[in-house]
């Protein structure tokens, strides 16, 4: 790899001091470097992918995992490997320490890495495509309302959902909100979906884990009046909402996040040290 592209949160970077310090790096490695910018100009947020200049070998994520789901969504259409430096908190994503960065720059400038593809989800919305790293959830507009939602799977009407809301995950996503809400961990490079109803009504209401290939639609109906509309988020953002009886389609994007990984068992050691498992 000789090219680097540089995405950092100025939150988690104040100054850009931690910037300046791998640029340098770089620079004394004999690589190239730019910084990635948005739209409006500033460094951080939703990425311009204009700026993404050819040839780019390898995205480096300044940041938590926050800021590696913003950036894998941005320039996915580019399937250039991303490398997560942990800035944040949990760092199940981004998982370079501060203290290691330049042993694994090393470690990439010589080739000893493997990538991790990591399955993403896409919809259309409002007549955009939009794509998921970790998930989608449809949810009421409202605080502290109910939604019911209808689901189908490949067609077939399989329930009508109702409670706070219908969550739908990649395996990536399972140990996020999907896990919050009680549904199962998924090993991060399998191929599955799994959906999960957020606090949902009936006890019988369980999550359902499918393969890859499977559609998945969600149909609001209105409760009553007021519940004029649904809230759809995307990687915990708000993305739009879709009305009474309006459908979406969620399926598995043929685009995907690839992430520079170094140790095979990373995920397994992830469980254990990030979530305390075994403790």
């Amino acid at each position: 790899m000789k090219k680097f592209c540089i995405i950092t949160n100025p939150e988690k970077d104040q100054g850009f001091v931690l910037t300046e310090k791998i640029e340098e790096y770089l620079k004394s490695r004999g690589m190239l470097s730019y910084r990635a910018v948005t739209a409006d100009g500033t460094l951080y947020g939703f990425v311009d992918k204009s700026c993404i200049e050819e040839n780019t070998d390898c995205v480096i994520v300044l940041g938590g995992d926050g800021t590696l789901l913003h950036a894998a969504r941005d320039i996915s259409e580019f399937n250039i490997p991303l490398l997560g430096v942990n800035l944040g908190t949990l760092g199940f994503l981004a998982e370079i320490r501060k203290d290691g960065i330049e042993e694994a720059l090393d470690r990439v400038i010589s080739g000893d890495y493997f990538i991790e593809d990591h399955m993403m989800l896409e919809t259309r919305l409002n007549g955009n495509t939009e794509y998921a790293l970790n998930d989608i959830c449809i949810t009421a507009k409202g605080y502290a309302r109910l939604v019911t939602l209808d689901l189908c799977i490949n067609g077939v009407s399989m329930q009508s959902y109702s409670g706070d809301g219908l969550l739908v995950s990649t395996p990536t996503g399972s140990t996020a909100y999907n896990l919050s809400a009680g549904g199962p961990v998924l090993s991060h490079d399998s191929r599955m979906m799994v959906i999960t109803p957020v606090c949902p009504h009936s006890l019988g209401n369980r999550s359902l884990v499918l393969p890859e290939d499977d559609r998945i639609t969600v149909t609001f109906r209105k409760r009553r009046p007021a519940d004029d509309e649904a809230a759809v988020t995307i990687d915990g953002v708000q993305a739009g909402y879709i009305k009474e009886n309006e459908t979406i389609e969620i399926k598995r994007s043929e685009r995907t996040a690839t992430l520079i990984r170094f140790e095979q068992e990373a995920f397994y050691k992830a469980l254990r040290t990030k979530l305390g498992w075994g403790s």
